[in-house]
């Protein structure tokens, strides 16, 4: 794909209704603000990690990062946290970083451990997420599932409210449990208690682009041991690099085969991670049939979801992502064992075509090619890629430490309201 248009892009042109990709691409030159409270102490390190991870591939303005007086004995942490997510992906020159001064005008942003009218907060412990809701301070630190989907969904709700003007969306509360899935109230939250490595097993990973590459994300983050064994038949190409967690644009260019680039970024200490070279996993493929804990599905290929039922596995994970203008806010995750529906029944061979993919053509767009081109293109944000991610690493964690009953099907429109929750079994 030749015409230089990026998942990103698309999804802002697509979502925001924009007339072309010029009126899209204005949207995203607005500064960001993020501003970091007090109050959540050491738990906002992983948290402001995932939210520059997020920012310097959602926005291409300048990120002003402002910093209480009273968190000085974190801003070095802080900072360099910062410095190395934004240098690794080639925009250092777009960091502003300082003391918060409340006499300096602040429009709309996003908040870490910290209530203000004007911020959309994300807060995390141990495996509570929080928005719009700041813990207690010497609550636990969060575990890394907990704080990315934190930092995901608050940056949703940000994008709603700038993005798409819809101004009801920043003041909603709720926090969410990540050990099953389920909101908790907020006048019920407690103290959790804090969440200690664990030893995760053998893990199979196929599809190392957005969804995978979030996975793999909270995985490096994460304390907990393992193996981890990355499938992906593709190589990173231009259109990737805005989801990708861990490339930029001069290394999509190279064109690096994904499962070998992904496991290269992946792989600390404590966690094995070997991949397939450039294969197509078909049916009775010996990825599919070597024993595994879990297997984790993270492609957007139907019919390659169909042939998973099989897999040699304690447990199958699966998650997908909106893919138009009227669900593109939609996060959902499956899992599966013998005593739950496949999950083949989900993506049946007949779907409804009907269902709207696309509002129109930008202007941009005036000859055949280049609408092919176009099309070619599906639309992605690294937010609702990293809120995949983060909800699959929690269930492939929490399946090895209980067995996962009820339930076992989890979605959330982050771009609407937590009404949106489902949670049930397929």
């Amino acid at each position: 794909m030749g015409s230089g248009l990026s998942r990103v892009q698309k999804f802002f042109r697509e979502i925001a209704r924009a007339e072309s990709l010029s009126e899209a691409d204005s949207f995203r030159l607005q500064p960001l603000w993020i501003v970091v409270g007090s109050q959540a102490g050491t738990r906002a390190l992983p948290i402001m990690q995932a939210m520059i991870a997020i920012a310097v591939r959602s926005y291409n303005g300048v990120i002003n990062i402002r910093v209480s007086a009273e968190s000085t004995p974190i801003l070095d942490r802080i900072r360099s946290v910062v410095e190395q997510e934004a240098k690794s992906y080639g925009c250092s020159d777009r960091l502003s970083i300082k003391y918060f001064d409340v006499n300096e005008q602040i429009p709309v942003g996003i908040g870490i451990g910290t209530n203000q009218e004007y911020l959309i907060s994300a807060d995390a412990s141990s495996l509570l997420a929080g928005i719009n809701y700041v813990f207690e301070s010497g609550w636990p630190p969060p575990h890394a599932a907990a704080a990315c989907f934190a930092a995901a969904a608050a940056f949703a709700k940000y994008f709603a409210v700038v993005t798409l003007n819809r101004a009801a969306a920043a003041r909603e509360r709720w926090v969410l449990s990540l050990e099953n899935l389920a909101p908790v109230h907020v006048n019920s939250v407690q103290a959790p208690s804090q969440v200690e490595p664990i030893q995760i097993g053998e893990l199979h990973l196929l599809g190392a682009g957005a969804i995978g590459s979030a996975y793999a994300f909270v995985a490096r983050m994460a304390a907990d041991t393992g193996t981890l064994h990355i499938a992906d038949k593709d190589a990173y190409d231009e259109p990737n690099y805005e989801t990708t967690f861990f490339i930029n644009k001069r290394m999509a260019l190279g064109r690096p085969a994904k499962a070998k680039a992904l496991a290269e970024y992946t792989r600390r200490c404590g966690l094995n991670v070997q991949f397939e070279p450039q294969i197509e996993v078909v049916q009775g493929h010996e990825f599919l049939n070597d024993p595994c804990r879990c297997f984790i599905c993270a492609v957007d290929n139907t019919e390659t979801r169909r042939i998973l039922d099989a897999v040699d596995a304690d447990i199958l994970l699966n998650a997908g992502l909106g893919d138009n203008a009227l669900n593109g806010g939609h996060v959902l995750v499956t899992w599966h064992k013998s005593t739950t529906g496949n999950l083949s029944a989900l993506f049946p061979e007949h779907l409804d075509t009907n269902e709207l993919r696309s509002f129109g053509l930008p202007s941009e767009i005036t000859d055949e090619c280049s609408q092919i081109d176009y099309e070619g293109v599906s639309f992605s944000a690294p937010f609702l890629a990293l809120a995949a991610g983060s909800l699959l690493y929690a269930l492939s964690r929490q399946s090895a430490v209980k067995r996962l009953t009820g339930p076992n099907y989890f979605k959330i429109d982050l771009l609407g309201v937590q009404s949106a929750i489902s949670l049930r079994s397929s």
